[in-house]
C-alpha cells in the first residue's frame, strides 16, 4: 500500500480543477497545463518532498498559487 499525503492529495485536486491534465509516465506523472495557458509540461514524483519545488514551479510559470 502506498501513502501519499492529503497536502499533495489537494495540490492534484485543485490543478485538476484549473484544467491541468496529467499523464501517467514510468517515475511519475507529466502535467500538462490547458491549450489556453500554454508553456511547458512538468514531469513530478508523487513524494512529499516534491511539493515545494512544484509550488516555485507553478508560480513562476504560470503565476498560479498552490495553497
Amino acid at each position: 500500500m502506498k501513502h501519499n499525503s492529503n497536502t499533495l492529495k489537494k495540490i492534484v485536486r485543485g490543478l485538476k480543477q484549473k484544467g491541468f491534465t496529467f499523464t501517467p509516465k514510468k517515475k511519475g506523472y507529466l502535467i500538462k497545463p490547458p491549450v489556453e495557458i500554454g508553456g511547458s509540461g512538468y514531469l513530478m514524483h508523487f513524494k512529499e518532498s516534491a511539493i515545494h519545488p512544484m509550488r516555485r514551479f507553478f508560480k513562476s510559470n504560470y503565476g498560479i498559487t498552490i495553497m
